[in-house]
């Protein structure tokens, strides 16, 4: 049994706002920018009004600057945000390892260039978390504001001092012959 065409029916393959009368028609519902199912739609309907009781800690997360404006993104581009920052955080430990295994194993090189370059790769390691942080805030503002997403701050740094210790090693090569 078919029923009558109605003009306030969705077209085929639109999805519907949310109200008391698309959830009665439709299989599916648009919440916000995210299409759920109807009985999802129905619980988030009821509950609403009791949003603050249900999950208290999603008003309270950590840090407000970055929780507190904006409409929650899509989470795929949260989440590869977190990627980002995840990323990050391994290129600092790595840079440290590096400046730490590059002074510690005393290869033959230029006992002033080795030290140079372990410190330029520590520091350089040191000051890493510092984009990951930033940057994290910065893009996730970003993604909630629905702007243009930011460039990050110390990646042309960070490469000059790749850079700059790779030269050092390269120089302490070079004028170790005469030292053992």
């Amino acid at each position: 049994m078919t029923e009558p065409a109605d003009e306030t029916l969705p077209a085929a393959g639109s999805t519907p706002p949310l109200g008391e009368a698309s959830l009665a028609q439709a299989d599916t519902v648009q919440v916000g920018k995210v299409q759920v199912g109807k009985v999802q739609a129905d619980a988030a309907q009821a509950g609403a009004a009791q949003a603050d009781t249900v999950q208290p800690g999603l008003a309270r997360r950590f840090p407000r600057g970055v929780y507190g404006v904006g409409d929650e993104p899509d989470p795929r581009f949260s989440l590869a945000n977190e990627r980002t920052f995840l990323a990050w955080i391994r290129t600092a430990l790595a840079l440290i390892a590096a400046g730490v295994a590059l002074e510690a194993f005393g290869l033959s090189l230029n006992s002033g260039f080795r030290l140079v370059a372990a410190l330029v790769l520590i520091v350089a390691g040191i000051l890493t978390p510092l984009q990951a942080w930033f940057g994290w805030m910065r893009t996730e503002k970003a993604l909630r504001q629905n702007r243009p997403l930011p460039a990050p701050v110390v990646a042309g740094p960070l490469g000059v001092a790749v850079v700059l210790a790779g030269l050092l090693v390269v120089l302490g090569l070079l004028f170790a012959s005469g030292q053992q």
